[in-house]
């Protein structure tokens, strides 16, 4: 063989190793289309679930400002008369959830109109209620006293077709692990078409499969709900534009190029918003050194003692609250650190028109832990609220 020869045959093997991790590319976006989100976070569900529990939270919020609309006397109890999908606040919700879900959410109203709860269909087989005590939880309506509850039974006249939901799972893992056996006869055939030996077949797998393994590392540093609170002085209209060194993987309300939204001097945003969400695949992130190490079972607490010394408000620390505690796994530990202020201005940058006076970004790293270790606690710093505020918090999941 002659070095043209060789050349020609290196070219060949070149190309075609090219075209097989192209094809491995394309596999690890069929899967994700499979799985929602699972590459880019190994817990929590779909993607789709995550933005209904938000419009359920979002349902919530309308509803005190209905109840307390229609209340006279500040004294008197509210009136959560008119609370249902045909209500024009709530109408934008249901639709958004019946559009992830396939249907709308039930709304149960007690014999005064003074309370109220809410129950909607998630993708992963499970319920997600609010009510008008202040839950926002899995689970159902309980009969008569109008709360949520986790051991509530759902109701047989509840709109939900539990079948309907299996088969399009079902539908939907059948086309993707088509697509992926496909993809990998595609690489199989043309090898061994090539080479004229059935032991690329062995080769194309094990390139497929450092594909897989390489992208899916890469997208296990994802930064997990970044939630924008938005507090003008006056009711105005703001624009937000991200500047994310990765990829946005889910936005809420849709980003597009940037969000343009109307918001109140209260921090309602378009209406029916309490902030506004996304998350992102970022390739690498920087931690502060010092930070902390708390109990699985004192996390609540811890986040009560200091995320209003880190500088958040009564309704985004229970915010906060409400969605890291369901979504960190159970661990003897967990490492806590905040990401550095300098890489959030890098890799995650906020472009805010008008220009905030104030602005409070605090985006975690919890890494769970088998054993405690030791780590300086950072020194805090209690911020201001001076003029236009924005405050933004996050969290990263470690493995």
């Amino acid at each position: 063989m002659n070095i043209g020869e060789i050349i020609e045959k290196a070219g060949k093997v070149i190309f075609y190793l090219i075209f097989i991790i192209v094809l491995g590319i394309l596999t690890v976006f069929i899967l994700m289309f499979i799985y929602g989100n699972f590459l880019c976070y190994s817990s929590g569900g779909y993607s789709k679930d995550a933005r209904i529990q938000v419009d359920m939270s979002q349902i919530r919020s309308v509803a005190e400002v209905i109840g307390g609309e229609n209340t006279v006397d500040t004294k008197e109890l509210p009136n959560y008369s008119g609370l249902s999908c045909d209500s024009t606040w709530v109408k934008p919700l249901c639709d958004d959830i019946g559009k992830h879900s396939g249907f709308n959410p039930v709304f149960f109203l007690s014999e005064k109109k003074d309370m109220y709860c809410t129950v909607a269909q998630l993708n992963n087989g499970r319920h997600w209620c609010v009510d008008s005590v202040g839950h926002s939880q899995p689970g159902s309506c309980a009969d008569k006293n109008f709360t949520c509850s986790q051991d509530a039974p759902i109701p047989s006249f509840y709109p939900f077709d539990q079948s309907i939901l299996n088969r399009n799972v079902i539908l939907k893992q059948t086309i993707g692990y088509g697509l992926i056996i496909l993809i990998f006869l595609i690489d199989a055939i043309i090898l061994v078409r090539v080479f004229k030996k059935k032991r690329f077949i062995i080769i194309a797998f094990f390139v497929f499969l450092v594909c897989f393994i390489a992208i899916a590392l890469v997208s296990l540093s994802g930064a997990r709900k970044p939630a924008i609170y938005l507090y003008p002085e006056e009711d105005s209209f703001v624009n937000i534009k991200l500047k994310v060194r990765g990829m946005i993987t889910k936005d809420i309300p849709e980003y597009n190029d940037g969000w343009n939204v109307f918001v109140t001097k209260e921090g309602l945003i378009d209406k029916k918003y309490d902030y506004l969400f996304y998350e992102a695949l970022l390739f690498k992130v920087k931690l502060s050194e010092s930070g902390w190490v708390v109990k699985y079972e004192n996390l609540n607490q811890w986040f009560k003692d200091n995320l209003e010394k880190l500088g958040l408000n009564e309704k985004e620390k229970n915010q906060f609250i409400e969605y890291w505690l369901k979504e960190l796994p159970g661990a003897n530990y967990y490492e806590i650190r905040l990401v550095d202020k300098k890489f959030l201005d890098e890799n995650m940058a906020l472009n805010i028109s008008p220009k905030p006076d104030t602005e409070i970004r605090l985006l975690f790293s919890f890494k769970p832990l088998q054993k405690e270790v030791t780590l300086e606690e950072p020194e805090i710093v209690i911020p201001k609220r001076n003029g236009f505020t924005v405050v933004e918090w996050g969290g990263i999941l470690e493995r």
